[in-house]
């Protein structure tokens, strides 16, 4: 992506028998140098090793903006259907949030559409976006639905799986609790192998670099990493640390191969690619208790939610300084901000409300709060 500075991956390493990963980088940025290296770690630096982190409880003040819509049942998870930023393209302007024993999809072109519901067995708790819809992780299945709650393929799995997510090409990955493993499985559902990635594997996020086939993102939350793993040939390229406390991560729509993701200790949003292989670009300050994130490939535009002070804040990221663009208020307890191919976002919050923030009005609030590098950066914390 134009305008970024590559952080120098100087040295990567998961050890295999203590799982401890080693990550060494650096890089002339506005924020300065940044080193992380397993446990030679300062302790302020230090994740929290296999404390996944929470987010900070919300003010009950807000209901945000834009149209809402109740689910009436707390949210599992919520994802994207497809990569594709074609706005005609099935199911680019469609997200699906997971319920207990449900999958909403939701047009956030019509929001006042009452949501298609596709029935899922109850154990099914993780769902993830695919090349064109979605993948819910259940007790030995993991299935993909396409953009009309069809579906498409499944695996038959012995145990829980976490997290999956399936390629264009049909391929799949998936991560099975108790294991530090990836397992990778052809098109026709056979398993062809697998590759020890780290101890635990949270989140599938499928990424499309630019000029390349298409690759996974796992992210595991105890050890607040972000793994690159090679589906076609079924490999780990590298691993990099999030920060202390991974909140989510996500990718948009296109070939940018950009990943946005949120540190929920360290009160910052971090940059990545993973076009070569999996780099840090910038670390952005934010406000307090961030989590939801979304890179609007669209707008080009960095986008996390604050669940302490319920707002969503965008950034510019092209010039190396990162620059606010918008903030726009939004409901209590969102975990989840997601962008659809017309340009509207979708905020999801835990407790079962989505809304939906029609494009225009997305850029009406960043035409109208745009402010300067120097008024807004660095961003002052808390």
């Amino acid at each position: 992506m134009a305008g970024l500075v590559a952080l120098e991956l100087v040295n990567v390493h998961v050890n295999r028998f203590s799982r401890t990963l080693c990550v060494t980088a650096t890089a002339a940025l506005a924020l300065g140098a940044l080193t992380a290296c397993g446990s030679d770690d300062p302790v302020d630096n230090a994740p929290v090793a296999g404390e996944p982190a929470q987010p900070q409880d919300s003010p009950d003040s807000s209901s945000g903006l834009g149209e809402q819509i109740k689910l009436d049942a707390p949210t599992l998870g919520a994802a994207r259907i497809g990569l594709s930023a074609d706005e005609n393209a099935p199911g680019a302007n469609q997200v699906a949030i997971l319920t207990k024993g449900k999958v909403h999809f939701i047009d956030a072109t019509s929001p006042k559409d009452e949501p298609r519901q596709v029935d899922v067995d109850d154990s099914c708790d993780s769902i993830s976006t695919t090349a064109t819809g979605v993948a819910v992780a259940c007790q030995d299945k993991a299935i993909e639905l396409g953009p009309d709650g069809k579906e498409i393929r499944s695996l038959d799995v012995d145990g829980k799986v976490t997290t999956v997510t399936f390629l264009d090409n049909g391929k799949a990955v998936l991560g099975k609790a108790g294991e530090d493993k990836a397992r990778f499985y052809d098109k026709d559902g056979n398993e062809t192998g697998d590759a020890i990635v780290s101890r635990s594997l949270d989140e599938a996020v499928l990424v499309k670099p630019h000029g390349r086939g298409q690759r996974v993102a796992l992210i595991d939350r105890g050890q607040t990493s972000i793994n690159d793993v090679d589906v076609d040939d079924g490999s780990l390229n590298a691993s990099l640390r999030i920060g202390q406390g991974v909140g989510q991560v996500a990718t948009g729509r296109g070939d940018d191969g950009v990943l946005v993701a949120s540190d929920a200790r360290q009160n910052q949003m971090l940059i990545y690619t993973m076009n070569d292989v999996v780099r840090l670009h910038q670390a952005i300050p934010t406000k307090a208790s961030p989590w939801g994130v979304a890179w609007d490939a669209k707008r080009q535009l960095a986008w996390v939610g604050s669940t302490e002070e319920n707002k969503i804040t965008s950034f510019r990221i092209d010039s190396g300084a990162p620059m606010k663009v918008a903030e726009i208020e939004a409901p209590s307890k969102v975990r989840e901000v997601m962008d659809v191919a017309s340009g509207a976002l979708v905020l999801v919050t835990e407790d079962g409300k989505v809304n939906v923030y029609s494009a225009q009005s997305v850029d009406d609030a960043v035409k109208d709060k745009q402010t300067t590098p120097d008024e807004e950066y660095p961003v002052k914390k808390g």
